[in-house]
């Protein structure tokens, strides 16, 4: 084989490893400080300090719109587009029908964690800290 054979098989390789990784091993994060929430995707993070929240809402099925970002078979995580939001960020599991919507300083980041439960029970902890 030829040196350009090997380096084309070896850039597929590692391209389908990376992804593959990506889609087993990518996860939300989701960390409640004592002054401010973060949130962290697949090559993208937020944080919002609580007094900057002006709304926190818990709704259904969203439609995600246009991406600046990544997405996987589980995650979408970037800057996304909608009607709805217009411009925001979203780090979410995408077969969850819960979102945590944040509304700070005229932006949006809407969020998610790996059930519906737990993002629920996200929700009433984060409405906790900013009451």
């Amino acid at each position: 084989m030829k040196k350009s054979a090997y380096f084309k098989v070896i850039v597929t390789v590692t391209v389908l490893v990376a992804f593959l990784l990506m889609n087993i091993l990518a996860k939300i994060q989701v960390e409640l400080g004592s002054d401010k929430i973060v949130v962290k995707g697949i090559f993208t993070q937020t944080e919002v300090e609580y007094d900057d929240i002006q709304e926190i809402e818990l709704i259904g099925d969203l439609n995600y719109g246009t991406r600046l970002g990544i997405s996987t078979f589980m995650i979408v995580s970037g800057t996304y587009t909608n009607k709805e939001f217009g411009t925001y960020k979203l780090m979410a599991y995408r077969n969850i029908d819960k979102h945590i919507i944040v509304k700070y300083n005229n932006k949006i980041m809407v969020f998610n964690q790996n059930s519906i439960e737990s993002t629920g029970k996200l929700y009433q902890e984060l409405v906790a800290q900013i009451d």
